[in-house]
């Protein structure tokens, strides 16, 4: 099964041993399509200007009124560990099971982003792209699916990821600076340590009041500025700053 920008979705049958090939139109609305997954049980789901849709046994049936969500623009669909997932433009991803959602998991849930695209299942995970990188999704893991997410920190070109294929331990990332080949064995696990915080500058006035001892400064003129870093090499753009005087 095929499905165009235009708003037509092609069926393909191919007989390899005769050399036979038949392409057919399926009757479906004169809609843009934007996604499709083969059913191992017959028929196949797919996604129109409509929401979510499945065909079977010759009939369409409109799942977009089990939520809301469904009504959305999906943008890809997979099926992983016998569950449907949904991605779903601005919305992240949606979870079904036997046609019904059973979870929604955005960035409140650990996703980098609620701006996902395709989805790629290696069958023990699922690969997610999204705006800013990769998450992979563990449905092993109860109330907590975002396994690990991967970002530019973690050696991609570009956290805008196109596609993704992931095979014998290699992660094979299409980002918009190209293709970014990671090995899954020599990620780094997160470091969630706070780095080191190093007071550079104490002025008031014209005054550095660092390295003086026990300095008097008068209350009513003026005031104190501190400056401050925290050093940190592998992705500086992550750090955000806060303070507060005790």
């Amino acid at each position: 099964f095929i499905q165009l920008d235009d708003p037509l979705l092609l069926e393909i049958k191919e007989d390899i041993l005769n050399h036979k090939r038949e392409i057919g139109r399926l009757p479906f609305p004169n809609r843009r399509f934007y996604s499709v997954c083969n059913n191992p049980n017959g028929g196949f789901w797919f996604s129109d200007a409509g929401g979510l849709k499945k065909f079977e046994n010759g009939n369409t049936q409109d799942l977009s009124s089990n939520h809301p969500l469904l009504k959305k623009r999906i943008v890809d669909m997979c099926l992983y560990q016998s569950k449907l997932l949904l991605s779903i433009e601005g919305y992240g991803l949606m979870i079904l099971e036997n046609d019904k959602p059973i979870a929604h998991i955005s960035e409140k849930e650990g996703l980098l982003s609620n701006h996902c695209g395709k989805i790629f299942s290696d069958g023990k995970y699922a690969w997610v792209c999204s705006t800013l990188g990769l998450s992979l999704i563990d449905l092993s893991k109860e109330n907590n699916f975002v396994k690990e997410n991967i970002s530019v920190a973690d050696g991609l070109s570009s956290g805008q990821v196109n596609n993704v294929y992931v095979a014998n331990g290699k992660i094979y990332a299409a980002t918009q600076k190209g293709v970014s080949i990671l090995t899954m064995s020599e990620l780094k696990p997160k470091n969630n340590l706070l780095p080191n915080t190093f007071i550079t500058k104490a002025s008031w006035g014209e005054k550095n009041l660092l390295g003086l001892s026990n300095p008097e400064i008068e209350y009513e003129k003026g005031s104190i500025v501190f400056s401050f870093v925290a050093p940190q090499f592998t992705f500086p753009e992550n750090i955000i700053y806060q303070y507060r005087l005790n």
